[in-house]
């Protein structure tokens, strides 16, 4: 799975969509090769809010620690297992467009099957012009977040922080003050 991917505005990028063919036999037809593929990576878009409109994006990096998101990997045909290798396998995904997209767009990657859950998290650095913007989204710790093989998932990115909740205070004029028991 390629650390760099250069998706289109409308679609991921198809040199990172991986699939594995695997054979069937076929008794009716013993002259055909007779395959399946199956999609070996995570399908997901990006989907920034609270933005500004006219932000024009031409790079994004996505990390999650301790997660492998892309790099070598080997299938084992009979199984479907998956194995990464550790030696090429990074943390991280770098989006590239060749032409500047809206910030009002998804912005497309493939990477391996991750399951997220309450307290882990992913960082979103996106590149608009010469501004850099830099969020870390945390999983609240009763959802889940599943990128599943062959699956698509939409990872929301909140780039303001919610406004927080006002305070009522009551006061009140005090006109006297004793010390002692009473």
């Amino acid at each position: 799975i390629p650390d760099t991917q250069y998706p289109s505005p409308e679609c991921y990028d198809t040199e990172a969509d991986i699939r594995v063919a695997y054979h069937n036999e076929s008794p009716k037809r013993a002259d055909s090769l007779d395959l399946t593929f199956t999609r070996i990576v995570a399908h997901g878009a990006l989907i920034l809010q609270n933005i500004d409109e006219g932000c024009l994006i031409n790079e994004v990096k996505l990390t999650m620690s301790g997660r492998t998101l892309a790099g070598e990997c080997v299938v084992d045909l009979i199984s479907g297992d998956v194995k990464y290798s550790s030696s090429s396998a990074t943390r991280s995904i770098t989006i590239k467009y060749d032409e500047p997209i809206r910030a009002t767009e998804p912005i497309y990657f493939t990477c391996s099957p991750q399951e997220l859950a309450g307290s882990d998290s992913y960082t979103v650095e996106l590149k608009c012009g010469d501004t850099t913007i830099s969020k870390r989204v945390f999983i609240d710790y009763d959802d889940r977040v599943s990128l599943a093989a062959g699956c698509f998932t939409e990872l929301p990115v909140p780039l303001t922080d919610p406004e927080p909740e006002k305070s009522r205070y009551s006061l009140r004029r005090v006109t006297g003050f004793r010390t002692g028991h009473a």
